[in-house]
């Protein structure tokens, strides 16, 4: 506890920095250990996200809950996903909120569920067994006052109930001061421990019999603008240089072994791909395998009119705006639609977009969300990335973002890309903003991770052994 009191003290004079929250709730089920909540949660340049991973082993069986939330200034819910995994299958839920309105899918990979609820802009999120979710709610629970009531939603019952509380006691722990607070969580009997520096640090279903003890808190100092001390991209000399890069062009085949842990992230792992194929393991916690990769060229001459006759039909994730790329913003749709005027076709409209960010947007050792980037012009390849996707889907063409490997002499490097969707005929074409890949990608590029997020894992802890580069 004296650990725990110490971060606590650094959090609450690092309350105006920006940082990361990370640490581990402990699960207990009649007073037996049952698993472990992870979160982690992330100060961005507008809002926070929240990644809260829990593991909960109950009469032998597993079941794994994987979530994202996306979060205003607030604290209140922008977008959330969750992934839950268990014996019997694997569920899956996205909620996206917005003018007063939670817009909610639930279901398994084949079965889906749509429902649209009355959730107040002022409203918050607690999901079941997503015990994360608690760090951002205690920043706006007051520890002093005698009651607190908010709006909430539980995506997974696609329910919206209120939260009731009321201080019950107050106590001092190793020198902190600890209000007890108790209540209702809709229909459900709800208590929370939280300390005067706003950390919840002890969470009870009574009727559930189901408790969480905070065991670990972390603080980071982390500006959303820099990169990652682990994360190692092509550097501006490397850009510069023309025989560096007509080398990093030139490359038709690469051949290697690739090993990694993939943290439990597998439903973003991207290994098999047109021209890259993996003959191997891929586990929760161990990929082994081996790796070829060939030049993809895309050359496209009928790629469907433009603009467009009809939407393209894909997964809806790929045509929505999320945030970092926020392709309903008006400033990029209106410098898109700008973009492709001349162009005649689809490929055109594409080619066109990603010929743009590379002339337009300085590279630079710096992250920044795709409406940043239009502004301030400069960015490292996810930007690059973030941006184009964000013109794409602003007008109509569904767009993903590749994060995994660019291989150098000089070793193998974190590098972000993205991949257009042409329709069902040609499906998905890469593209590289920061290389100006426009008709094709080098064989150096190897696929790790699809999405946004900041994989678990970067180059750093992959062991790639190439075994042939010609």
């Amino acid at each position: 506890m004296k650990k725990l009191g110490l971060l606590l003290f650094i959090m609450l004079i690092m309350g105006n920095i920006f940082g990361q929250t990370e640490g581990v709730y402990e699960l207990f089920s009649d007073g037996k250990p049952i698993g472990t909540c992870e979160f982690r949660l992330e100060k961005l340049p507008e809002g926070f996200k929240l990644i809260s991973n829990s593991t909960i082993n109950l009469a032998g069986a597993t079941s794994k809950y994987e979530s994202e939330t996306f979060l205003d200034e607030g604290y209140h819910p922008v977008m959330y996903s969750l992934e839950i995994v268990m014996p019997g299958g694997k569920q899956l839920i996205f909620a996206k909120f917005e003018s007063g309105k939670a817009n909610v899918t639930a279901g398994d990979e084949l079965h889906q569920a749509e429902q649209s609820l009355v959730f107040p802009t002022n409203g918050y999120i607690l999901d079941q067994h997503i015990m994360g979710q608690l760090i951002p709610l205690g920043k706006v629970i007051n520890p002093t006052a005698g009651q607190y009531k908010a709006t909430v939603i539980v995506p997974q019952l696609m329910q919206v109930g209120d939260l009731t509380l009321k201080n019950v006691a107050e106590k001092v722990v190793d020198s902190k001061n600890i209000t007890r607070f108790e209540g209702k969580l809709g229909i459900y009997d709800f208590i929370l421990e939280i300390t005067s520096e706003n950390v919840i640090t002890y969470i009870e279903y009574p009727q559930q019999n189901l408790v969480a003890k905070l065991g670990v808190l972390n603080i980071l100092d982390i500006d959303p603008h820099e990169l990652l001390e682990d994360y190692n991209p092509i550097t501006v000399e490397m850009l510069a240089d023309k025989k560096i890069m007509k080398k990093i062009l030139s490359i038709k085949e690469l051949k290697g072994k690739l090993t990694f842990d993939p943290m439990n992230n597998l439903q973003r792992v991207y290994l098999k791909r047109l021209e890259q194929s993996f003959d191997g393991k891929i586990n929760p916690s161990n990929i082994d395998g081996e790796l070829k990769v060939g030049k993809q060229s895309h050359m496209i001459t009928v790629s469907g009119s433009w603009p467009l006759r009809e939407p393209l039909q894909c997964s809806p994730e790929y045509s929505k705006p999320e945030p970092g790329i926020e392709s309903d913003d008006p400033d990029i749709k209106a410098r898109a639609m700008e973009i492709v005027e001349p162009a005649k076709n689809l490929a055109n409209a594409t080619r066109a977009i990603n010929l743009w960010v590379n002339n337009n947007i300085q590279y630079a050792p710096i992250r920044n969300t795709a409406k940043e980037a239009l502004r301030v012009e400069t960015g490292d390849s996810h930007t690059k990335a973030r941006l184009t996707v964000a013109l794409l889907r602003s007008i109509g063409i569904p767009a993903r973002i590749v994060r995994g490997i660019l291989y150098t002499d000089d070793g193998p490097l974190d590098h972000s890309w993205v991949e257009a969707f042409y329709g069902s005929s040609i499906a998905w074409a890469p593209l590289d903003p920061t290389l100006k890949e426009i008709d094709k990608i080098s064989a150096r590029h190897i696929s790790i991770w699809l999405g946004d997020a900041e994989p678990p894992v970067y180059v750093n802890e992959i062991t790639l052994e190439i075994e042939k580069v010609k």
